[in-house]
């Protein structure tokens, strides 16, 4: 008995995976759907050599339209997504935003660039410990934009902005993340960031805020 092309075969052009003389199994047509399905994906796959080519972090000149427009555009984009708060940026922030930052003088900004399109941010701000007597860079904004994320585009952002901290001769970076946001957690720790505490005994450090 003849068996015809299976429903879920896609034509693509592959190595041939069967001989005229193959018995087909299930077996092999579970892994003739995989297989097609993994060349599929490897279609719209970059090496990370590829992305690297592609991507570029520049410190964001907050003198530039560009600059400004991109920094708004994915800073809305952030306060949009559920770990942002899920609305967006107020008018006042998204006219005032860029001018306000350049009035820091400890503010520093990374944008990152895939194939010229602005695909993430970092927005960071330089403080100071007192019982180290040492400056700090406070990692306040980090984002990837929707499309882009799973990519590495974070790690180099964290990467850029501790080769900035070290150079300025910070102590250590700082930033927060969610409880809820356990990606972004994952990816902090293996960065090598840990939850912030001075003796164990006393537990860790808890974030409060008081809106003025």
């Amino acid at each position: 008995m003849a068996l015809g092309p299976h429903p879920f075969f896609v034509p693509i052009a592959v190595p041939q995976i069967f001989t005229p003389l193959t018995v087909i199994t299930k077996q092999s047509l579970r892994y003739n759907q995989k297989t097609l399905f993994e060349v599929q994906m490897s279609m719209f796959k970059y090496t990370a050599a590829d992305r690297e080519k592609m991507m570029e972090i520049v410190t964001a000149d907050l003198r530039s339209p560009n600059h400004c427009s991109d920094i708004v555009r994915l800073l809305d984009a952030y306060a949009k997504d559920i770990m942002g708060g899920g609305g967006s940026l107020s008018e006042y922030t998204k006219e005032n935003l860029a001018s306000e930052l350049a009035k820091r003088e400890g503010c520093i900004v990374f944008l990152t660039y895939v194939e010229q399109e602005a695909a993430a941010l970092a927005i960071c701000f330089e403080g100071f410990s007192t019982f180290a007597c040492k400056p700090i860079l406070n990692i306040h904004d980090l984002m990837v934009d929707q499309k882009y994320r799973g990519q590495g585009l974070c790690v180099g952002l964290l990467k850029e902005a501790e080769s900035v901290a070290k150079a300025r001769g910070c102590c250590k970076m700082t930033l927060e993340v969610l409880e809820g946001n356990d990606r972004a957690a994952k990816i902090y720790l293996k960065f090598g960031f840990n939850p912030y505490e001075l003796n164990s005994e006393m537990g860790r450090a808890m974030f409060y805020e008081k809106k003025l």
